[in-house]
């Protein structure tokens, strides 16, 4: 069986954590998060599991720190070796015996009993990259790819509430950036391995999104894969606070949350506790007046995805 890598695209703060938390509780599915942030995670010390409070079972367990460096520079686009130029680099690397860290994912598959692994990074540059990538094209892995979509009012609301120094204007700028640049590159990709699914979709009608999405990658649909903080097999770099946050308190770990992300939620996530809820807070946060502006710049391009 050829093993799949799904790829994310859309906007941040449209439920992508959500989505493949909810997946990646899947025993054919794992979830590595935003593997487009490895390498600065890893140039940064920072620990690459955001879930893991001590050592991480898979990227501390499974990868010495040579195969992290190795694996970082690959992800990275850097040099191997620091004291080769990086197109000589490239070009030496499979006569040095580094053909496996070469093809990435299918270098964290053969660390992984599952056939399908999620990266929700979304940025559009890195999924076209990595989409056409020779371990793609050459058949040993089989590309799809999801368009994440949500309320562009409630993108707004997200991103000016953790982002205070963004403009509506900005916000409108850069959403309607994502949005085109992803939705060409969707229009484009396969027909039989893509989906468009749209958060308030995801958490008001969980089994009938997943069900779909479950007969796209050809497996089962679970119903326990929704109670995804039981899972105790997550290990993603980065992604939502907030949604991870459900994790750590069902594990009992929910000591005081540094994460300045999280704090500017308020009680949002006390208050959901361990439940899909649909999050409507940008009817109360957003002014008249930045609803106008969001109407001006982007009410065409939002009327797809808008949820009343």
């Amino acid at each position: 069986m050829i093993n799949k890598v799904v790829f994310i695209v859309g906007s941040g703060r449209s439920g992508s954590t959500l989505l493949s938390f909810i997946i990646g509780s899947h025993p054919d599915c794992v979830n590595l998060g935003e593997l487009d942030k490895f390498y600065r995670y890893y140039q940064q010390g920072k620990k690459l599991c955001t879930i893991c409070r001590d050592d991480c079972p898979f990227w501390d367990g499974k990868f010495t720190e040579l195969e992290r460096k190795q694996l970082a520079a690959v992800l990275g686009n850097t040099r191997l070796n620091p004291y080769i130029p990086l197109k000589i680099d490239r070009a030496i690397r499979p006569w040095l015996g580094k053909r496996a860290i070469l093809s990435p994912y299918s270098y964290l598959l053969s660390k992984r009993k599952e056939s399908i692994l999620f990266d929700s990074s979304k940025e559009l540059d890195w999924v076209k990259e990595r989409s056409s990538h020779q371990e793609f094209r050459s058949g040993r892995l089989k590309s799809y790819l999801l368009f994440i979509v949500r309320d562009g009012r409630a993108v707004m609301s997200s991103i000016l509430r953790i982002s205070p120094t963004w403009t509506t204007e900005r916000f409108c700028q850069h959403w309607s950036t994502r949005i085109s640049g992803a939705r060409e590159f969707y229009d484009q990709f396969p027909l039989e391995r893509k989906m468009i699914i749209r958060y308030e979709e995801l958490v008001t009608n969980p089994h009938q999104t997943l069900k779909k999405l479950c007969d796209l990658l050809q497996i089962e649909f679970l119903d326990e894969m929704l109670s995804y903080w039981k899972y105790d097999d997550h290990h993603p770099v980065s992604g939502n606070t907030g949604t991870r946050s459900l994790i750590w308190r069902y594990r009992d770990q929910n000591e005081n949350i540094q994460d300045k992300n999280y704090q500017k939620q308020g009680s949002h996530y006390d208050n959901v506790g361990l439940n899909l809820a649909l999050d409507l807070r940008w009817k109360q946060e957003l002014t008249p007046e930045q609803l106008e502006k969001f109407e001006d710049y982007c009410g065409e391009m939002n009327k797809p995805y808008e949820w009343d």
